[in-house]
């Protein structure tokens, strides 16, 4: 059956053929009701009937009402047709009600023939109606004129009415009181069952096309209809039961017309506006655009769809002026385009730019009026779409063109066959032919002719296979300039991935060649000799001369002697013309100027790279004697010397640096012999110089790691034996080394500028060990510490000793600083000064080592000493009555005595030393005779046993 039936109606269909069976089922109420049929009496009955007549009317005129107001939206000839027939039909029976049995006059006597009439008519429009509904298509054909329809109508039921009321014996007779109906009433009734029953069938035949209208709510009218008519054939009176179902099942019939009605003109309706608001909704959510309404003083009203992040189209914006929620140049523009719109109905498309976090975004605007037709006030559709990227894109691809053509670089564009398509400004300033000159032209006629053919073999090979090429080429302008140009092609390819394109980058490297060759002459020569640097040394060492691997060669390293002397004596501009006459000199000796070498100021390297070794001590003999030889400078003679030292190797077993650095000390080594002359490279040296590296790396970090320690050698009074003070000494424990002599590192320390830091660690250390002995009730002593010259030079070394002494609440008086001869008469004056400065702040000054320099009489006489120590290798040889050092010490002595000064012997080991000094009347002495050093707890419990108050 379902193929007779469009599957659109199915859903329709489904639900008026369950209301129907309902509706038969309710029939089964006949008999029931039929047995108590209590409103039988007419009294009962004449309201059921009135109530139930109203119910009718109400529905009928409700169906007119509805189409009547909805007829310029859904515009059908068919409803409006179907709803004045309702209204007629309701009019009729209205009259039908007034003329009831039982109710007053209406016009004339109310009786059951005029009352029969009004609903004979009233059953023929409705059944006139359905079957014009069924009859004619659902969509107007011609446009029915609305009052006058109405009026027509309106005045036939007038008419009609008429005859009824006033001419009823124009009609034939319908109910007989006391028979019933008589046959014209009752094949009138068959005859409405008919024309409903055709109806219904003519409904049908519409189901199997696609749905127009609810068709099976209109079937089961026409049903229900003609069920209703079947029970007004039946009844024989009035008010029995066939004429209450009657008018029952005309209502239900009544409702379900006016169902279908109510869907077709209101229900459906806004279904379909719900649907296309939907429709439209997914629509403009699957668009790019953002779209809003605005009222005509620019308050937003709507929006429709938000593709923008809420820049634009915020929810929250609704009922706010554009003027509060966007910038006023957004304003500005949005309020002009709604200017153009008002007057041409859309406006031009305009971009605006709003501000966000990520960066602006720019939007592209058009607005459009939109006229209600019922309040007559224009409103405005705005369509923004996000532009950002394109105008980025655009913006991108206008820089590139600047870029391009303002780049700096010549830059050519070519098609396959070489013809020139593009040159940019500097291409055509650089070849210096005009735009037109080259357009079309093969680029070759800038070429100089000087390019290998090989080059352009290359370059070919690399674009024909898809590939950029690289290279340089010799070319010429059209003055005929050669330049050189670092060039560089890439293929452009299209879409399919063929290359229909050349573009080439250029760049003139011709100054950069030149500098190239200069930088070359920086790098690895000396500017002022000309000779190779250390840098070509290098490079020929580890490139050339290694893979030469010659099994003896020799490195000689100059260092020229005392040439700070020359530079000062005959100034900066003559030292650099003897630098100058000694490279000629190195030059003319070796047989290769690439050979000899200026590595620093005045250090020059010979190599020599294939010697014997039994002629390499008679080369060196003779370059010294060459240099030797008298120079004239600025019309002076000098003579200049050089020690050197010479490393003999081989060139596969030695890298460049260690033959360097071997020869070097091997110089340094000539230096501590005398200077001028030369000394060969040997392991023993290389292996004390280790040594050396490694006491030097480990002292560095000594006070860091706390390694030092100090130990405290009593000092006595002669002849008495009492205790009167001490000398520090400075041990070394060393986490790597082990025990290191003072005699070891005291000298490498000065060497490399860290005795400073280890005295001022001694003497602060000292300072606090007296505070801690006073606490501990240790009797005040004096204790003696080594200053050395760097200390000593140091304008800050008073202020520097006495902040100590503060800080530690230590009195100067308790301190004795001592320091050699050699460190007093470096600067004898400085050293007056400071020596005064010492002893104004409380301090105590020795001169230590007393007999081993050249001491000057005056000086020691102004310098205002307290004590002269005798240095230790005057006492060794007193015991065995050596006349020439009992000679010295006896003097020093008696000097000491001349100068008010206290003389105290160093390394007393013996009592015979110490006899032979009482008898020589020294003061006080120090040694092993009468203690070791001490550790500082040690010392402690020695001062207890011998200090005498």
């Amino acid at each position: 059956m379902r193929r007779w039936i469009h599957p659109s109606h199915l859903s329709d269909l489904k639900r008026a053929s369950y209301a129907f069976l309902w509706a038969m089922l309710f029939i089964a109420c006949v008999v029931v009701v039929k047995a108590n049929d209590w409103w039988h009496s007419e009294d009962n009955y004449l309201a059921l009937h009135s109530f139930l007549e109203v119910i009718a009317i109400c529905v009928a005129v409700l169906i007119f009402a509805i189409v009547w107001n909805t007829r310029k939206y859904h515009r059908n000839d068919n409803l409006l047709l179907l709803a004045c027939l309702m209204l007629v039909v309701g009019m009729f029976d209205f009259s039908h009600v007034l003329s009831y049995k039982g109710m007053p006059h209406y016009f004339t006597p109310s009786d059951p023939d005029k009352a029969i009439h009004f609903w004979l008519l009233a059953r023929l429009c409705s059944a006139l109606a359905l079957l014009a509904l069924a009859i004619r298509p659902w969509w107007r054909v011609c446009r029915l004129p609305a009052y006058p329809t109405l009026i027509g109508f309106v005045g036939l039921t007038a008419l009609l009415s008429h005859i009824v009321v006033f001419y009823p014996h124009w009609l034939p007779a319908t109910f007989v009181e006391g028979v019933g109906l008589t046959p014209f009433k009752i094949y009138t009734e068959y005859v409405l069952i008919a024309l409903f029953l055709t109806a219904a069938l003519l409904f049908g035949l519409h189901l199997q096309f696609p749905k127009s209208a609810n068709i099976g709510a209109l079937v089961v009218v026409c049903l229900l209809a003609a069920v209703s008519e079947y029970f007004f054939t039946l009844y024989a009176d009035v008010t029995d039961t066939y004429n209450l179902f009657g008018h029952i099942y005309k209502i239900i019939a009544y409702l379900f017309l006016y169902r279908a009605i109510y869907v077709e003109t209101v229900t459906r309706p806004y279904q379909e506006v719900n649907q296309a608001e939907r429709q439209l909704a997914t629509t403009l959510a699957t668009l790019p655009d953002s779209v809003f309404e605005l009222s005509s003083q620019g308050i937003v009203l709507r929006i429709f769809s938000s593709n923008d992040e809420g820049i634009l189209t915020n929810p929250d914006y609704i009922g706010r002026s554009v003027r509060d929620v966007f910038p006023p140049s957004v304003t500005e523009k949005l309020l002009d385009a709604m200017q153009q719109a008002r007057q041409q109905s859309l406006s031009y498309r305009v971009v605006v730019t709003l501000p966000h976090e990520g960066g602006a975004r720019h939007f592209e605007l058009s607005v459009g009026r939109h006229d209600n037709l019922e309040t007559h006030i224009a409103s405005y559709l705005v369509s923004a779409r996000d532009v950002t990227r394109r105008i980025q894109q655009n913006e991108t691809v206008e820089m590139l063109s600047l870029v391009v053509e303002q780049n700096p670089n010549p830059i050519l564009i070519t098609d396959t066959d070489a013809k020139i398509d593009y040159v940019n400004k500097a291409y055509v300033e650089s070849s210096g032919y005009s735009k037109y000159e080259l357009m079309g032209n093969n680029p070759s006629m800038t070429s100089a002719g000087k390019t290998s053919k090989a080059v352009f073999e290359e370059m070919w090979r690399c674009l024909h296979s898809g590939q950029p090429w690289s290279g340089e080429l010799i070319n010429r302008t059209k003055q005929g300039v050669e330049f050189v140009e670092q060039t560089t092609i890439f293929p452009i390819k299209d879409q399919e991935g063929r290359v229909y394109k050349y573009i080439s980058y250029k760049n003139d490297v011709t100054k950069a060649i030149q500098n190239e060759e200069k930088i070359h002459q920086l790098s690895y020569f000396d500017q002022l000799t000309g000779l190779p640097n250390r840098t070509a040394y290098e490079l020929y060492y580890q490139s050339d001369f290694v893979r030469q691997k010659l099994p003896s060669s020799a490195l000689f390293y100059l260092n020229l002697d005392n040439f700070k002397l020359i530079n000062d004596a005959l100034g900066s501009e003559n030292g650099n013309i003897v630098l100058q006459k000694v490279a000629e000199r190195l030059r003319h000796f070796a047989e290769d100027t690439k050979h000899v070498y200026r590595l620093t100021g005045d250090v020059f390297v010979c190599l020599l790279p294939s010697v014997k070794t039994s002629a390499v001590a008679q080369v060196a003999m003779q370059l010294l004697k060459a240099l030797k030889a008298p120079l004239v400078v600025d019309e002076q003679q000098v003579v200049v010397t050089a020690s050197m030292g010479v490393m003999l190797f081989a060139a596969d077993k030695s890298s460049a640096n260690e033959v360097l650095q071997r020869a070097e000390s091997a110089m340094y080594e000539a230096k501590n012999r005398g200077r001028n002359n030369f000394q060969f490279y040997t392991p023993e040296r290389h292996s004390h110089a280790g040594q050396q590296l490694k006491l030097i790396n480990a002292l560095n970090f000594a006070l860091e790691r706390d390694e030092f320690s100090l130990v405290y050698q009593p000092q006595a009074a002669v002849p008495s034996h009492r205790l009167i003070g001490a000398e520090v000494l400075l041990r070394w424990h060393s986490s790597e080394l082990g025990v290191v002599s003072p005699a070891r590192f005291i000298p490498m320390a000065e060497r490399c500028g860290l005795i400073a830091d280890i005295d001022s660690w001694v003497f602060t250390q000292v300072v606090k060990q007296l505070r801690r002995w006073r606490e501990q009730g240790v009797p005040e002593l004096v204790v003696a510490v080594n200053l050395s010259a760097s200390r000593f030079d140091d304008p800050k070394l008073v202020q520097s000793l006495v902040q100590v002494t503060e800080q530690e609440g230590v009195s100067p008086k308790l301190l004795e600083l001592e320091l050699t001869e050699v460190v007093a008469l470096q600067n004898p004056e400085q050293a007056l000064q400071t020596i005064t400065d010492l002893r104004a702040a409380g301090f105590r000054v020795s001169l230590d080592d007393f007999g081993t320099g050249y001491s000057s009489i005056s000086y020691l006489k102004r310098f205002g000493l307290d004590k002269l120590k005798i240095d230790k290798s005057f006492v060794d040889d007193l015991a065995n009555l050596n006349a020439t050092d009992k000679a010295i010490v006896k003097g020093i002595i008696a000097l000491a005595k001349s100068l008010n000064m206290t003389a105290l012997a160093e390394g007393v080991e013996t009592p015979e030393q110490w006899r032979v000094l009482e008898q020589l009347g020294c003061h006080q002495v120090q040694g092993y005779y009468y203690s070791r050093p001490l550790a500082p707890e040690a010392f402690v419990q020695f001062v207890q046993e011998h200090y005498e108050s």
